[in-house]
């Protein structure tokens, strides 16, 4: 069980684990379902995971591994092009277009606190 003090959130786990497993284990092990749960998810969801329609564990299990190489290759590819820019692009280096607005806004702010 593992109680979050913040919200009050309680939550219950088994495991089959030996009885003298360090409860530190148990409970680390236990929150890292969640990013097993998510990896299936998106595999499920965005890469095709789900479409495999054999017939033998076999070739789902090689339908498995090919869906998670092409995730990991995702992942490289985004966490590569998510870093900075090399250098200046063309028109995106400066100040951006800006429209000057009227004084009219500050003055009518002026007339509702008055």
């Amino acid at each position: 069980m593992a109680e979050n003090i913040k919200t009050g959130e309680v939550k219950y786990f088994v495991s089959n684990g030996p009885p003298k497993t360090a409860l530190r284990l148990l409970l680390r092990v236990a929150f890292q379902r969640w990013n097993v749960e998510h990896a299936f998810r998106v595999a499920k969801g965005e890469i095709g995971f789900s479409h495999y329609e054999g017939r033998h564990y076999q070739g789902l299990m090689r339908h498995l591994v090919l869906c998670q190489l092409v995730m990991l290759f995702l992942a490289r590819e985004t966490a590569r092009l998510r870093g900075e820019k090399s250098g200046a692009n063309a028109r995106t280096d400066g100040a951006g277009t800006q429209r000057h607005l009227p004084h009219l806004a500050g003055s009518s702010l002026q007339a509702i606190s008055a």
